[in-house]
């Protein structure tokens, strides 16, 4: 019984670092896209590719690269650059940052979306925005309550409101 479960670690740690190796492959390349993607665009050199495409979207209809993606992936390249410190932050959290970033906050920002929680990372970006964080309330009216719980179960066992503030 003991080697099966072992066995079933040693496997499940594998799995594990291929997964971890694969989310830095899907940065790479997309940081791959987003060079590449700006060199064929760059003094239109997309239309070598062919006399029929009239501009960079009709290039990207013909690579069969949404124009989001693509512009997204330039964008990101344009910012960030082809770094190795970026692979451990997903290519949506690039993305999320693009309007926040400048030179003087970027490694601030990818500090930020490194190591925060999805919602710690949503809520550094609605502040940045000017919009209110989700964990921030903008009323004025707040009560306080007293919860009796149990630490075995969790269940509620009272909750009274103590004071209105």
């Amino acid at each position: 019984m003991e080697k099966s479960l072992q066995k079933k670690a040693d496997e499940i740690f594998e799995i594990v670092q291929r997964i971890k190796g694969y989310k830095t492959n899907i940065v790479k390349q997309f940081l791959m896209l987003g060079k590449d993607l700006l060199w064929a665009k760059k003094d239109g050199r997309y239309s070598a590719y062919g006399s029929h495409l009239n501009s960079f979207n009709d290039f990207l209809k013909e690579v069969k690269v949404p124009k989001s993606t693509a512009y997204h992936a330039i964008n990101v390249y344009t910012l960030f650059g082809m770094s190795n410190a970026l692979y451990d932050i997903s290519e949506r959290r690039l993305i999320r940052l693009l309007p926040v970033v400048n030179k003087e906050n970027k490694e601030e920002w990818l500090e930020k979306a490194r190591e925060y929680t999805d919602d710690a990372f949503e809520d550094e970006l609605r502040e940045a925005r000017g919009v209110i964080p989700t964990d921030i309330c903008a009323h004025d009216h707040i009560c306080h309550y007293a919860l009796a719980k149990c630490e075995d179960c969790g269940k509620v066992l009272e909750y009274n409101k103590i004071k209105e503030v």
